[in-house]
């Protein structure tokens, strides 16, 4: 109940993480009663709504969301915690987090431009004795490449979810674009999710051609939505940039996934 209370405070608290951590630790133990509860909870965080008489709270969400890494984490920790939630028991409720993958998918821009992506989070000392899981890390010691990766796994290679193809197609393209901006670590890991995700979906092959078309229309960079990019008017022409990166791992991997090497 602590949990619940600390998450359903109109006001940002600095144990937002703390309990965001031990409901996905503890997602095994909840009552799938309390699962719709929550997720709207969760979705409020993810959607930055806080109470609008918060002075402080107004002032952080007037920041560019590209300076104001805190929030961006803090959101990526809702959405690792929503999935968890729902890859448990709350499989059954057949819950829809199409919104959540939205959000999702417009940070992954901020993120490449965030210069402490793989730097872990600042502890204050009762945070430095996370809780420890056997099947996963505590997402409070996570860096934010880390927690980015582990949405990405859930939406895209978890067994409980299933993307189409287009949403694939357009997750596999701002994280190309994004690989260009991140530091060599999170964007070798970035290439290596899109060989993997082109692996995974056989009709992303096309957008290794740069002289192929592949559906009528704009490539519209600009939205921040997957159904409305319609990425496959567009190609993976980010790979020959990647090919000449001037890190060695970043340039061996845009080189297998330029020569289709999924493996």
């Amino acid at each position: 109940m602590l949990y619940f209370s600390i998450l359903k405070n109109p006001i940002r608290t600095p144990l937002l993480p703390a309990a965001l951590e031990g409901i996905s630790h503890f997602a095994h133990f909840i009552n799938v009663d309390f699962f719709r509860d929550l997720l709207a909870v969760l979705r409020r965080i993810v959607l930055d709504q806080y109470d609008e008489n918060d002075e402080e709270e107004e002032e952080i969400n007037k920041l560019d969301i590209v300076g104001d890494s805190e929030n961006v984490r803090l959101r990526l920790l809702a959405i690792v915690t929503a999935f968890d939630l729902l890859s448990g028991q709350g499989e059954a409720l057949n819950i829809d987090l199409g919104d959540l993958i939205t959000q999702l998918f417009g940070l992954l821009r901020p993120l490449s431009l965030d210069t402490g992506i793989e730097d872990p989070p600042l502890l204050t000392t009762s945070a430095k004795a996370p809780m420890k899981s056997r099947h996963k890390p505590a997402v409070q010691t996570e860096t934010t490449a880390s927690l980015l990766f582990r949405c990405l796994n859930h939406i895209f290679f978890s067994r409980h979810f299933v993307s189409p193809p287009y949403r694939a197609a357009a997750f596999a393209k701002r994280l190309l674009e994004a690989s260009i901006l991140f530091p060599p670590v999170s964007a070798s890991q970035a290439v290596t999710f899109v060989r993997q995700l082109v692996g995974r979906y056989p009709k992303l092959e096309g957008m290794l051609d740069s002289e192929e078309r592949m559906a009528d229309g704009v490539y519209k960079a600009e939205m921040d939505d997957p159904q409305l990019v319609n990425p496959f008017a567009t190609s993976f022409y980010e790979v020959e940039i990647l090919t000449k990166h001037w890190d060695l791992v970043v340039k061996g991997e845009g080189k297998k996934l330029g020569v289709g090497n999924t493996v």
